[in-house]
């Protein structure tokens, strides 16, 4: 992990301004796709009557109902996602991951508070602790999993819908172990969605952050957040593991919290 030697000053919804943020690390995600590769669980993606599903190759881009190429493909965007891991290519890491899910859980797992989860949120991660995030997950997922992420085959990918949200499930294999991760529409581009990729190991924490939240402009802004796109990326979790009722009543919970009466 590399040291942070010109800390970003940003600056929280309440005009306050933070100078550092803790050195940046990616433990519990690493860990959890080793155990979703331990597991080789991958869901029923044609099986769920309450969504609608296509079923689509590996290609370089996607189409548009208007026929029209919308960027590359959500096997493409997993492919380049584990590439710009390997090689630490920062921008391309920024660009690929949908912001929302990344912000959260890192703040997650490196213990961030309300504030600094929320100006994160609202200005974006600094690109220093971007690369800090993505190298420990590198290197604690090649450590616990004894492979490397350049070994990693991406397949194909079939893409659902719910409600107004587009997400495409691509498989991911390591020789004889496969899982699989989940990626987002966002306006014309495919990203890697954290959240409904991981987010089901997550889930009490997420539900615990959301519940301690006060009442001020920045709590608001992380409930906005839940409300955007943490809270489908846990339902599209939920609809490759329909069986898992712990992750079924979080997200109840969850949407209690960021939906109140």
């Amino acid at each position: 992990m590399k040291n942070v030697s010109s800390p970003p000053v940003l600056t929280s919804a309440n005009g306050s301004a933070f100078t550092t943020f803790k050195q940046m690390r990616a433990v519990a995600i690493g860990v959890s796709m080793v155990v979703f590769f331990a597991a080789c669980g991958q869901g029923d993606v044609l099986s769920t009557p309450t969504t609608s599903t296509t079923s689509t190759t590996f290609s370089e881009d996607s189409v548009n109902a208007s026929g029209e190429v919308s960027g590359l493909a959500p096997s493409v965007i997993v492919s380049e996602w584990f590439d710009a891991v390997v090689e630490g290519e920062v921008d391309l890491l920024i660009d690929l991951v949908e912001s929302s899910g990344f912000v959260v859980l890192a703040g997650i797992e490196n213990e961030y508070s309300e504030s600094e989860i929320a100006v994160l949120l609202d200005s974006g991660m600094p690109e220093d602790l971007v690369s800090e995030y993505w190298t420990t997950f590198s290197r604690g997922f090649s450590e616990v999993a004894d492979i490397s992420l350049a070994s990693i085959e991406v397949g194909g990918h079939v893409e659902f819908s719910m409600g107004a949200n587009r997400f495409a499930v691509v498989e991911i294999t390591s020789g004889d172990a496969s899982t699989e991760v989940i990626t987002r529409r966002q306006t014309t581009e495919w990203k890697l969605d954290l959240i409904a990729s991981f987010g089901p190991a997550f889930a009490a924490q997420l539900r615990r952050l959301v519940a301690g939240l006060s009442q001020g402009p920045e709590a608001e802004i992380i409930r906005e957040a839940f409300r955007r796109d943490i809270l489908s990326g846990l339902q599209a979790a939920f609809r490759q593991s329909p069986d898992n009722t712990v992750l079924a009543q979080e997200i109840e919970r969850i949407a209690l919290f960021v939906f109140p009466e």
